[in-house]
C-alpha cells in the first residue's frame, strides 16, 4: 500500500494515491488498487481530512464486502468541513476495500 508522510510548512502530510492532506481541508482522491491483464485499472476512492493542529491519525475503512453501500455513505456523511474545523490530527478513509465486480 502506498502511504507516504512528511512535513510541509510544519504540518505532517499524508499521501495516499492522488490524495494529499492539507491542514484545515478535506482532500478527495483515488488509490490505484490493481491493473487487470487487459490493461484496465481499478481505483478505490480515498478521503483525507486534516485539522488545523497536529494530532493522531485515524484510518477508517468501509465497503469491505462490495455490495454493502451503507459504510461508504456513513464516511461521506461523517467527514464534513464542520468536523475538520473542530478536529486535531488527520483522518484517512478508504471508502471501498474491493472494486465492484464488472456488470
Amino acid at each position: 500500500m502506498e502511504k507516504q508522510s512528511g512535513t510541509i510548512g510544519g504540518y505532517v502530510t499524508v499521501t495516499l494515491g492522488t490524495a494529499q492532506s492539507k491542514p484545515g481541508t478535506i482532500q478527495y482522491g483515488q488509490w490505484e488498487a490493481l491493473i487487470h491483464p487487459t490493461g484496465h485499472t481499478e481505483f478505490l476512492p480515498v478521503i483525507i481530512a486534516q485539522g488545523q493542529e497536529d494530532g493522531p491519525c485515524l484510518w477508517l475503512t468501509a465497503g469491505i464486502h462490495g455490495p454493502e453501500h451503507s459504510g461508504p455513505l456513513v464516511l461521506y456523511r461523517l467527514i464534513t468541513q464542520e468536523l475538520v474545523n473542530r478536529m486535531r490530527g488527520t483522518i484517512v478513509a478508504m471508502l471501498m476495500q474491493r472494486p465492484f465486480p464488472p456488470s
